[in-house]
């Protein structure tokens, strides 16, 4: 169970909160809402909701595939350093998922 006052701080302007907050949901499997808290955080700019949120467009976890805002994710990820988004932008580039395919482009980043 999620603490009441981790909710009410997701709810005002916590981007670390509404993390935690979105976690928990995917953790119990209320997709939804944990998309909901999720792309809270993003929009508080809080850099680790940047991958979970292009995984979450990817594979249309809580919402609906959507590769361009996959992708989106991954690029401000990826400027952030984050290992996987560098990965996931790359097979996005390799496979032509959401953006044409260049294999350049993929090795290089």
């Amino acid at each position: 169970m999620i603490e009441k006052n981790v909710l009410k701080k997701a709810e005002k302007d916590d981007g670390q909160a509404a993390y935690v907050a979105g976690k928990f949901f995917m953790a119990e499997g209320n997709y939804e809402t944990a998309f909901y808290y999720i792309k809270k955080a993003v929009k508080r700019n809080f850099a680790p909701a940047f991958p979970v949120i292009a995984n979450m467009y990817k594979e249309g976890i809580g919402t609906k595939i959507n590769a361009r805002l996959a992708n989106k994710y991954y690029r401000k990820a990826a400027k952030k350093k984050y290992a996987e988004a560098i990965l996931r932008l790359s097979e996005s580039y390799t496979y032509g998922f959401g953006v044409k395919r260049n294999d350049k482009r993929a090795y290089s980043l």
